[in-house]
């Protein structure tokens, strides 16, 4: 519907224009005492002018062509913001779509593109594939119909003009797009691989600055980050420069063109049509130089988006690929989860490996038990934990949680499995909002968030802050130790009441009297929830229930600590030389 309109008001600039056009001829005509033009009389009596003077005349007709123009450039001005911002709406709904599929598709996926290149793709892109093409090419429809429709009125009015102005506009507009769009091209696709490139840069010059300010080296890394930074800079200034060489080009064009039709004009007929054609064509060129421009403009900005929306587009062309599970339509009122993880025959490597990282693992875990996973580094313990949740496919074999594929019961349970990384990011937002991550903040129950900060040993801490729950961390208020923020995760993993609980070093920064109180609490929780832990310290060891042993992707030995020990007779001297 915007789209219709935006097209059809066009015509108020052909009749802007063709009254401009009526203003020459009747001026040219009363300053050389001559009859006006019949076609500038019946618009005349159409418009019951006849009896007015010359002068008032023209004064109505050109305060008539001004109204209707402003008025055409007013409207074409609402309706391209409201499909910009349509569009604008769009690219956020293409982005979260693009996220939700990039996330499906497996930590081994994700793994292939840095931080940046994801973030770029699913922000910069979005709005350059959305705004910069879909909208832009909406607009430049428009500019061209409009081009189309005042090139016909003109040739109605005058063809020896219509003729002169399309051929040298023309000429102006090819020599343009084989000159600059291409260059467009290339600019926008090379800049967003300098941008993506300088911001690796930065984010691993922060991400490692502890061994870089060790080193003294972060002068040679900040040298790099300027050289990077000078080229997107200078390809950003080559986007920039292009607009503005259309834009004197085409006033180039506009004088040169003024003086062809005059030429013609002139040479075909007489003075008096000269300067009648003269008139009409700078008419039409104060509505086709502005148009002219933002074709031109629009097909640079079109192919400089495309260029820069690259990646974009071809994850939009994967989309109907994305993994679709089905719904398994399940009463959960009358079918009760159970924490049991059953491993059969599980492989695993990864596309870049060659050799297995996981071969021929068996393995169940039953319900309300503590099971550790341990082994020297590299035996694929995190890559186990992975393939459990379903956040690695296996290449072979088959794990369940209860009884369905870990991507089943995630979706069909998304409340009852939980997990706690070794290392537990924060995000910016009150203690409370941390700990129930992913909760609306009016829906977060801070009983609930109080009573699994007390089994988390938090308690403590939160007497010490400012505001207590409501105190703000993250980048934008208060850091924590690794140890509180171990802590914190196993709180926020709590939160939801799991059955089975996921823990990946959880106390790996914690000393051993912080440790005891978080495996006492772990003892307490597993009398309702099925609880594995990647761990190498025997002190949390000697709390597991079921000890399952790997080396080199292998499953070596399993059972208790004291079978463990027995079976492996070097396994306490591995254990020391982990910690």
């Amino acid at each position: 519907m915007l789209v219709t309109l935006l097209i059809s008001i066009s015509v108020l600039d052909l009749v802007g224009i063709s009254l401009l056009g009526l203003v020459g001829a009747i001026t040219i005509s009363g300053i050389q005492s001559t009859s006006v033009p019949s076609a500038a009389t019946q618009v005349i009596d159409f418009l019951q002018f006849e009896n007015l003077s010359f002068q008032v005349q023209v004064a109505l007709i050109a305060t008539l062509a001004s109204l209707i123009l402003v008025s055409r450039s007013a409207i074409s001005l609402y309706l391209s913001r409201r499909i910009l911002f349509f569009f604008a709406r769009k690219s956020s709904e293409l982005s979260a779509k693009i996220i939700r599929k990039i996330f499906q598709e497996g930590l081994e996926e994700v793994r292939k593109s840095s931080r940046q290149q994801i973030l770029y793709t699913t922000t910069t892109g979005c709005d350059l594939l959305m705004i910069g093409v879909i909208a832009q090419g909406i607009n430049l429809i428009a500019d061209i119909a409009l081009l189309i429709l005042i090139t016909f009125g003109i040739m109605w009015i005058q063809p020896a003009t219509a003729i002169t102005a399309v051929l040298v506009f023309g000429i102006a507009l090819l020599i343009m797009h084989k000159r600059f769009n291409k260059r467009a091209h290339g600019l926008g696709s090379l800049g967003a691989h300098q941008n993506v490139s300088a911001n690796n840069l930065i984010e691993e010059l922060f991400s490692t600055y502890r061994e870089t300010f060790v080193r003294n080296s972060q002068h040679l890394l900040i040298g790099r980050i300027q050289d990077r930074r000078l080229l997107s800079s200078n390809t950003q200034a080559g986007m920039t420069y292009l607009p503005l060489l259309n834009k004197y080009f085409l006033e180039f064009t506009l004088i040169f063109g003024a003086l062809a039709v005059a030429a013609v004009q002139f040479l075909l007929q007489d003075a008096r049509s000269a300067l009648v054609g003269l008139a009409l064509f700078l008419a039409a060129g104060s509505r086709l130089i502005p148009s002219l421009l933002r074709v031109q403009q629009s097909f640079l900005n079109i192919r400089n988006s495309l260029g820069g929306a690259e990646k974009t587009i071809s994850l939009v062309k994967s989309m109907p690929n994305q993994h679709q599970y089905e719904d398994l339509k399940l009463d959960k009122a009358n079918s009760e989860f159970k924490g049991i993880v059953d491993v059969q025959d599980l492989s695993f490597d990864y596309e870049s490996s060659d050799r297995m990282i996981l071969d021929g693992i068996s393995l169940k875990m039953l319900e309300n038990s503590i099971f550790a996973i341990t082994g020297p580094s590299g035996s694929g313990k995190t890559t186990l934990v992975d393939l459990i949740l379903g956040i690695l496919a296996p290449k072979s074999g088959k794990v369940t949680i209860s009884g369905y594929a870990p991507e089943q019961a995630i979706q069909t349970w998304p409340t009852l499995i939980s997990y706690v990384p070794q290392e537990v990011p924060l995000v910016s937002g009150s203690f409370a909002a941390n700990v129930a991550l992913g909760v609306n903040i009016e829906d977060i129950d801070l009983s609930r968030v109080g009573r699994v900060c007390w089994l988390s040993r938090l308690g403590g801490l939160i007497e010490n802050l400012p505001d207590g729950l409501d105190t703000i961390l993250g980048t934008a208020g208060i850091t924590l130790s690794g140890g509180e923020r171990q802590r914190l995760g196993l709180a926020r993993a709590l939160y939801t009441d799991p059955k089975l609980l996921v823990l990946d070093e959880p106390t790996s920064a914690l000393d051993l009297d912080s440790e005891s109180q978080i495996a006492e609490a772990l003892s307490e929780i597993k009398q309702n929830t099925t609880i594995i832990i990647i761990a190498h310290r025997a002190s949390i060891l000697r709390y597991a229930d079921y000890i399952y042993y790997l080396e080199g992707g292998r499953l070596r030995a399993e059972g208790s600590l004291a079978d463990l020990k027995k079976e492996l007779p070097n396994f306490e001297q591995s254990l020391n030389d982990l910690n």
